[in-house]
């Protein structure tokens, strides 16, 4: 899960009057309405209108605190929360709202001195327990925290809930503890089974696991209005990964039309999946989408690319791995896989500048090394070349081509100490590589040693039979 859904305090006072009483009783009221339906900013406009008839009216100001929150404008909250405090000193659902606007906003020395404020009237207010417990999770203070909850949960089963939820949220995102999250999500849906915010939790804990089956059968119980794009994509991912190809296309094509018909990813796996499924007319139809989407997402591209390099379609592959570029500049893969497109094509100027962008991005690929060496080699740089090719030895020592064209470029540049020791390492590697004998031979030759070239040409010519 993207971070921690947090808790947003019920604020006293949100009830509905009687629209009969006055003017500003019909505005608070079509603020609530739209409250509830979660458009937030009607509901702003019909509370503003609440206050400009009525400046004292508290409930339409905790019910402006709570859409400021969630809207994440903050100072705007805390205005309002002062405004309420200024009205309605005794009002303690005010003192938790604002301790929780200051949490959010890392601001917890003023946290804590809010809530010390409302002990003074409510000095065993679980909701204020739990906002402590969040302020020591935000802290880093994480064991000490999960302390709380757990007495909070002994102390107010009404709260067990909320505080086994939130234990789950620290074991998972902050100490990585799969077992100890997988448990105490189980303990909350223990409490309340539909809890989405919850099923979600733990669907993620399994993919953490990567128990693709359990994830699939955690995330498929939330409903589709409560699902983010990152949710279908992982139950499309799930089902794919488990063979269950009806219910992956079910969860991609959700998500395909999320986006209104231009999600490359998606149109992607859609393909590939209609052509598992032997439905060739249906994968076509998405990979044309998906090859000329505009929204282009960089590891959709690739494969799109990748597909194309391994059917030897260069030019199309080129145009794939470009877009996946532009999506992602710092991607290996597509500045390799461009590298051997143009390679292929014989542009190896333009190859090779492809090739030195991927080994700067993940050295540690020797093949990008290989294929640097071989350009340098075809543009006679033989000192450019030994050194890619020692670059490329130096992450795959055992490799005995690497060490062969290395012997061949040192013996190019006279250098037969070095190009003898190549040939060498070559055929300890690989005893029957009759062409790395012969090159030795002629080493030997060179440096003046015909005994030991003797010997390494006759070992290449019983190789051969002759």
């Amino acid at each position: 899960m993207k971070g921690k859904k947090l808790l947003l305090v019920l604020l006293v006072g949100l009830i509905a009057f009687p629209t009969w009483s006055a003017s500003y009783f019909k505005y608070y009221n079509q603020g609530i309405s739209f409250l509830k339906a979660k458009d937030y900013k009607n509901a702003e406009l019909f509370f503003d209108r609440t206050l400009k008839n009525k400046p004292d009216f508290v409930p339409a100001m905790n019910a402006l605190v709570q859409i400021y929150t969630i809207k994440k404008e903050y100072p705007k909250a805390i205005t309002m929360c002062n405004k309420v405090i200024k009205a309605k000193p005794k009002e303690t659902g005010i003192y938790l709202s604002l301790a929780d606007v200051y949490r959010r906003l890392g601001r917890y020395k003023e946290a804590r001195a809010t809530l010390k404020k409302m002990y003074v009237f409510e000095p065993k207010n679980i909701d204020a327990k739990l906002v402590e417990a969040d302020i020591l999770s935000s802290l880093n203070n994480h064991n000490e925290a999960i302390n709380v909850y757990n007495d909070i949960a002994k102390i107010n089963k009404e709260k067990a809930f909320e505080s086994y939820r939130r234990i789950g949220i620290i074991y998972l995102n902050k100490k990585n503890d799969l077992i100890n999250a997988e448990v105490y999500c189980k303990k909350a849906l223990s409490i309340k089974p539909h809890d989405e915010r919850t099923l979600k939790l733990l669907g993620y804990t399994y993919l953490k696991k990567k128990a693709w089956a359990k994830a699939a059968q955690q995330l498929s119980k939330v409903s589709e209005k409560a699902l983010s794009t990152e949710d279908l994509n992982w139950l499309g991912y799930c089902y794919r990964t488990t063979k269950n190809i009806d219910k992956a296309i079910h969860y991609y094509e959700k998500l395909f039309r999320r986006s209104k018909n231009k999600d490359q990813k998606s149109a992607v796996a859609l393909s590939e999946l209609y052509k598992k499924k032997g439905n060739n007319a249906k994968s076509s139809e998405y990979n044309k989408i998906a090859t000329s989407s505009d929204i282009v997402d960089y590891s959709a591209a690739y494969k799109l690319g990748y597909n194309l390099l391994k059917s030897k379609k260069y030019s199309e592959a080129i145009i794939q791995f470009k877009k996946s570029i532009k999506s992602k500049n710092d991607f290996y893969g597509s500045w390799y896989a461009l590298g051997i497109c143009e390679y292929n094509l014989g542009k190896k100027t333009i190859a090779l500048r492809n090739f030195k962008k991927a080994s700067e991005l993940k050295p540690s690929y020797p093949t990008t090394w290989w294929y640097m060496a071989m350009i340098y080699d075809s543009q006679k740089k033989l000192k450019d070349a030994v050194a890619a090719y020692s670059q490329a030895i130096g992450y795959d020592p055992k490799n005995p081509g690497l060490w062969y064209n290395l012997g061949v470029d040192y013996f190019e540049l006279k250098d037969y100490n070095n190009a003898a020791a190549a040939f060498e390492q070559a055929i300890k590697l690989k005893p029957n590589y009759i062409d790395a004998l012969y090159n030795l031979s002629n080493a030997y030759q060179k440096l003046g040693k015909p005994n030991l070239a003797a010997d390494a040409l006759r070992k290449a010519q019983k190789l051969e039979g002759k």
